[in-house]
């Protein structure tokens, strides 16, 4: 310890502060290679300057590219610099307008009639809420076949038994939702309509944590609100982890 203090410990601390130094003018972009202007109150859209905590040297990004760069990472930490208060506040990819879609190329279902829904994803960096917007093709798929077997005249002439579709599509439907979650590869918090989900690197550290450590779920929740915001970890959206790590364990088990 005495030769890392003399040696080594000043250099060390010069560069971790230099982490957390304003943007400067020699910097690009890592994703396009383009030369960063200086963020600006004047122009803040024009001139944002965003970094990745996740992202290997914590890379400085344009605007435009941070979300093109983060379309498969977008549990990534963000900070964008604030040139009015001088300092860089956490983002997320859910600030820049971020939505997750299931299949079509990551776009939004063209058979979609809800909007996309606000879900809670709890994650080995914390906690975020980010818009999903879930594929509809196989329900409006399955309601045009309910439609024309329970009315002989077809969709035209189905109105009355609306209702009898619509029940029928709940019973037939009411888990797609949590599956198309399991195929993004998260868990879900519930099997119909779920509102909060899970990376399955979280479930699974969850897991190995309470059998090699004995940490309860609420100790290691604790700890996921604590890094996303360790300020006013109360502010953090309460998730049901308990049960959904007691089923991803019944799921490894199978």
């Amino acid at each position: 310890m005495k030769e890392f203090m003399d040696s080594y410990a000043q250099d060390a601390q010069d560069r971790l502060v230099d982490l957390e130094k304003p943007p400067t003018a020699d910097q690009a972009c890592a994703w396009c290679d383009a030369r960063l202007p200086l963020p600006s109150t004047a122009a803040p859209s024009q001139t944002c300057r965003w970094r990745c905590l996740d992202c290997l040297g914590r890379a400085h990004f344009c605007g435009a590219c941070v979300s093109k760069y983060h379309r498969l990472n977008p549990f990534h930490r963000l900070l964008r610099w604030n040139p009015g208060l001088g300092y860089w506040e956490k983002r997320a990819m859910a600030d820049h307008g971020h939505v997750l879609c299931y299949g079509h190329g990551k776009q939004m279902c063209p058979e979609r009639t809800s909007p996309p829904r606000e879900l809670v994803i709890v994650h080995a960096g914390g906690v975020t809420q980010i818009k999903v917007a879930f594929c509809e093709c196989k329900r409006a798929a399955l309601r045009r076949a309910l439609l024309n077997r329970l009315s002989p005249a077809g969709l035209d002439g189905a109105s009355g038994s609306d209702s009898d579709v619509d029940q029928e599509l709940a019973a037939k439907y009411d888990r797609e939702e949590a599956l198309q979650l399991i195929d993004m590869g998260l868990y879900p918090g519930s099997w119909q309509q779920p509102r909060t989900a899970f990376t399955q690197d979280v479930l699974r550290s969850a897991n190995l944590l309470t059998l090699q450590g004995g940490i309860s779920t609420q100790d290691f929740y604790t700890y996921l609100k604590r890094t996303t915001n360790n300020v006013a970890p109360d502010l953090v959206p309460v998730s049901i982890l308990a049960s959904s790590r007691s089923s991803y364990s019944a799921h490894l088990e199978i």
